[in-house]
C-alpha cells in the first residue's frame, strides 16, 4: 500500500488506513457493500445481488463530451449539471 505510505504522515493512522483498504477487499466486505447498493468487484458476489445491481452499459467519455476536461466542465463547472439538479426547485443555479 505504497500511497499510503507516501500520503499518510502518522504511522499509527496509516495502519489503521491500511488496515480498512485491505478489509475492503474481503469477502465480508464486498458482501456487505452489495447490501448498501454499491458493486462489488468479485463477480460471485455480484451474481447473488444481480436482481439488484443489474449490468451495466458502459460508454466511452466521447459519447457525451469531447474529452475529460470537457466533461468535468460540463458536469462541475459554474452552472454544470450538478449546479442544475442539486439547485432547490424554482431556484437558478448561481443565483
Amino acid at each position: 500500500m505504497a500511497w499510503v505510505d507516501a500520503n499518510v504522515a502518522d504511522a499509527k493512522t496509516a495502519a489503521y488506513a491500511k488496515a480498512y483498504l485491505n478489509y475492503l477487499f474481503t469477502d465480508a466486505a464486498q458482501e456487505l457493500e452489495a447490501q448498501y447498493g454499491y458493486r462489488p468487484f468479485k463477480t460471485d458476489i455480484l451474481a447473488k445481488h444481480a436482481a439488484r445491481l443489474p449490468p451495466l452499459a458502459l460508454f466511452p467519455i466521447s459519447a457525451i463530451a469531447k474529452d475529460w476536461e470537457d466533461a468535468r466542465e460540463q458536469f462541475f463547472g459554474t452552472n454544470g449539471i450538478l449546479d442544475v439538479i442539486s439547485a432547490p426547485p424554482g431556484a437558478a443555479a448561481g443565483t
